[in-house]
């Protein structure tokens, strides 16, 4: 133990401790340690270290909640395109030609028309043969950031064939 003055140095537990011996107010000298307390530098690398990691934890979870809604969006166009091909197979098969869509229309998550839908749904109808036709339903995606259709789509194709049973 070295004495240094009321500094007193002491080696415990292969580290030195610093502490200062000074009598309070009257009564006997109490130890107090010098390292009994935060320094304002340590004090700043922890709330830089924590707010790093808040703002990687902040990346992570938007990331996750883009690709989640994207994800959905993708499972809806699917859905859509679905959706419009069963409409087509619950009619008769010479009212097949009515399902074409000239023009890509706005329609919302259901399949309803809307004049700024997130989707674009077209629909293309192409005789095979006189009892057999090809039904083409491509549903673009709107994109979210930029409120375009940037390209990205899904689509559904089927044949529908005229019941000859009839």
């Amino acid at each position: 133990m070295k004495r240094a003055g009321i500094l007193v140095c002491e080696q415990g537990n292969g580290r030195w401790d610093v502490y200062c011996e000074r009598p309070i107010a009257g009564g006997p000298a109490r130890k107090r340690s010098l390292r009994a307390g935060m320094t304002l530098v340590e004090t700043v690398v922890a709330l830089l270290v924590f707010g790093i990691c808040v703002a990687g934890l902040t990346s992570l979870v938007l990331t996750g909640r883009e690709l989640s809604n994207k994800a959905r969006d993708h499972y809806t166009a699917i859905n859509i395109a679905k959706n419009r091909i069963e409409l087509a197979r619950a009619y008769d098969f010479e009212r097949i030609g009515d399902f074409r869509e000239s023009v890509p229309r706005d329609v919302n998550e259901d399949g309803s028309y809307s004049g700024n839908g997130n989707f674009r749904r077209s629909t293309l109808v192409a005789t095979v043969s006189t009892n057999l036709v090809r039904m083409s339903v491509i549903v673009d995606i709107r994109n979210r950031r930029t409120l375009a259709f940037s390209g990205e789509a899904e689509s559904n194709n089927t044949y529908v064939a005229r019941d000859l049973a009839r």
